[in-house]
């Protein structure tokens, strides 16, 4: 499992392997992946704007790499570094999984 730890959350009990969910809402497009209380969130909020990740634990909301925000132009960019964090992603899209 990933031993990760995110502006005071604790993620090393989340699932090593990511199933990122992928909706689109207007124009926010996001991927998630919960387990229990606690989700990992990749979203933009248009296609113009640059992906952030989230890690979200009950109501505290984190966003990775506080205090140092990190933005990714891609939602491969986004995937990379969650993989360099420990983690094996998988997208599923309309319930294909890529």
């Amino acid at each position: 499992m990933p031993n990760i730890k995110v502006a005071g959350l604790d993620f090393s009990d989340f699932p090593e392997v990511l199933r990122l969910k992928h909706g689109i809402e207007g124009d926010r497009e996001w991927y998630e992946c919960w387990c229990k209380r606690k989700g990992i969130v990749v979203q933009r909020a248009s296609k113009t704007e640059p992906f952030y990740i989230f890690f979200i634990e009950n109501k505290a909301i984190r966003t990775y790499n506080s205090p140092n925000i990190k933005v990714f132009n891609t939602i491969k960019d986004a995937i990379k570094e969650l993989e360099k964090m420990g983690f094996k992603v998988t997208i599923e899209d309309d319930g294909k999984t890529h």
